[in-house]
């Protein structure tokens, strides 16, 4: 009974020490990102220990099954099984750690199914961003921690033996420990069970993305990707609908755009990881100052908000009115998105062709199913390049994207055009065929100084042509921005969103009223005299009572800006978080996910 006792205990407690050994190293790696005290150290290791239990035990019920047949049983095939198990575990928690690590810097949250999502869509675009060192250091330290793991508990722990005595009352012992498993797998015993906000204590999120268990989490995420409406239920419906919807909206003086055709071509360019700091009109320093110089001659918005953090996540945001959402991507259900409106369906109902222009994979993250759901007849990507031309890591270079588009449309007559270009050189690792002599030590000002002149080139073409004074370009950026990093999140989600083209009549000017991404199909149909109706999150901001906030999400973030200033709470422990922000913009957050969630689930 000894041995017994001994064997289940260090089984359990192994799992849990290598759990917690592996949060220790993680926070080594990423030391500077989340820079914690001894005493923040403890607290970190101290609330994520019930998470690390929970993993524990639920790691530790077929061990300890197995050790139940090994008491009637002295058979090899039991400790063949149990090494088999140990082998596929280690390499498990070794390939999650490893990618938890490698991937926290960038991404600032702990490993879920978002980055798998990108993985498997296309695992050479995922790859896009990694060097060669990164690599050799992933596969080496999953090969060091695999087979530390299994050592330890197949070598070790494993071979403590069980004396064949008293059989009855040993099984009887090992199922009882094995039913007491329930209670760290489920946190205890009170009325919630475990959840990735059981680990928050702290108003800094870097600690509590720490405190977190990735193999936890992932799993976590990965069965809450269905029944979107269980899911942040904080109201009634009638409630949190009036809460979006303010009826003592400010009122603001309509904007006056005019515009010199009813049907003129439309371009919508969207730029990789553009932000308003690379604009000295919108406060930013001088690196895209052709873009700047297009914007002050134009109509500029100075309050202009990103809807999320990743281009999977805009593109429904930018062409569907949808905003993105903190635990999932709707780009992932061809279902969903089959069922969204879209700027270019509406479009094409008044007799437009829809085109869409792409340097990289369109497979990515699911894109082609998403862009043919929403109307789009001819996508171009990578493959309609000859491969002479595909040097960029991530397909084709923004110079020969827009001159395909440019060389496409001086081909075409007939019926408008609606024309979306999606740019990508100025993505991760920022390498372009371009050295500007201001940027030359600044690998991602160049890569956007090289945008921004492949971007001013294809206006100017544009300008050039018989076709300028029925041409309707609007420009803006695909997500949060790249450079600088950004600790604020109104610094990070504000870009730029800039109304040209010949076919407007009005002077340029500049809007400083916030507006929110999801704001552009209504901004673009309504301009044109199109029926914006069906674009429920869509905002007609040329009217006299827009709503006065933008909404944004990351990973597990939700949050506002406004023109009191920027809030924002992580969904995975809401009302914890909502606490340190003024109730009315707490209700505004979350009012805003229940009713997304909702429209998401149907």
């Amino acid at each position: 009974m000894k041995n017994l006792l001994l064997k289940l205990l260090a089984v359990f407690s192994a799992w849990t020490c290598i759990l917690v050994v592996l949060k220790l190293i993680f926070i080594g790696v990423n030391f500077m990102l989340i820079n914690p005290s001894c005493y923040d150290l403890a607290q970190i290791v101290g609330h994520g220990l019930p998470m690390d239990l929970c993993v524990a035990g639920y790691l530790s019920v077929i061990p300890f099954l197995l050790t139940v047949a090994s008491i009637w049983s002295q058979s090899r095939v039991i400790d063949i099984l149990a090494s088999i198990y140990f082998v596929v575990v280690a390499c498990l928690i070794a390939l999650i750690t490893v990618f938890d690590m490698g991937l926290f810097e960038a991404w600032k949250f702990r490993l879920d199914v978002t980055p798998i999502f990108y993985i498997t869509s296309s695992p050479t675009a995922a790859a896009a961003s990694l060097f060669w060192w990164q690599w050799i250091g992933g596969t080496t330290a999953f090969l060091a921690i695999s087979a530390a793991i299994w050592w330890l508990m197949s070598r070790k722990i494993w071979s403590i033996s069980i004396l064949p005595k008293a059989r009855i009352a040993q099984t009887i012992t090992a199922l009882l420990l094995t039913a007491l498993l329930f209670l760290p797998i489920r946190g205890g015993v009170g009325v919630s069970t475990m959840n990735p906000g059981n680990a928050f204590f702290s108003p800094n999120p870097q600690f509590n993305q720490a405190a977190l268990n990735p193999a936890f989490n992932l799993l976590y995420s990965a069965t809450h990707q269905s029944r979107f409406d269980r899911q942040f239920r904080f109201m009634s419906d009638k409630e949190a609908a009036a809460i979006i919807n303010p009826k003592d909206s400010i009122k603001h003086k309509p904007i006056d755009i005019a515009l010199r055709s009813s049907n003129p071509d439309i371009w919508l360019i969207i730029l990789e990881s553009f932000s308003t700091h690379l604009m000295p009109s919108l406060g930013g320093d001088s690196v895209a100052v052709r873009l700047d110089s297009i914007a002050k001659n134009g109509i500029s918005f100075t309050e202009f908000y990103a809807s999320s953090f990743r281009t999977d996540r805009a593109l429904p945001a930018i062409l569907c009115g949808f905003p993105a959402q903190p635990t999932t991507s709707i780009i992932k259900f061809t279902d969903k998105t089959a069922k969204l409106p879209s700027i270019a369906r509406v479009l094409n109902k008044s007799g437009y062709k829809s085109s869409y222009y792409y340097g990289g994979d369109v497979n990515f993250t699911n894109m082609n199913a998403f862009l043919v759901n929403a109307g789009f007849s001819d996508i171009t990507s990578d493959v309609d390049f000859p491969k002479s031309l595909r040097t960029s890591k991530w397909g084709v270079h923004d110079k020969y994207l827009f001159d395909r588009a440019l060389k496409d449309a001086s081909a075409s007559s007939g019926s408008p055009h609606f024309r979306v270009v999606q740019t990508s050189s100025s993505h991760e690792p920022f390498a372009v065929p371009y050295a500007s002599t201001r940027f030359r030590p600044n690998t991602p000002c160049n890569a956007f100084a090289y945008t921004d002149k492949c971007v001013a080139d294809f206006i100017d073409s544009l300008a050039a042509s018989p076709s300028w004074e029925n041409t309707l370009v609007f420009i803006t950026a695909d997500h949060q921005g790249a450079w600088p990093e950004c600790k604020d999140m109104r610094d990070k989600q504000h870009v730029p969103f800039i109304i040209t083209g010949g076919a407007v009549a009005s002077s340029p000017q500049s809007i400083d009223r916030i507006v929110a991404q999801t704001d552009i199909p209504s901004l673009i149909l309504s301009l044109t005299g199109k029926d914006d109706s069906d674009f429920f999150f869509s905002n007609n901001q040329l009217g006299t009572a827009p709503r006065p906030y933008a909404f944004f999400s990351g990973v597990n973030i939700a949050g506002v800006v406004t023109p009191e200033g920027t809030y924002s709470l992580d969904t995975s422990a809401a009302e914890h978080d909502s606490q340190s922000m003024p109730q009315n913009k707490a209700n505004l957050i979350k009012s805003y996910l229940q009713i997304l969630y909702d429209k998401l689930s149907n």
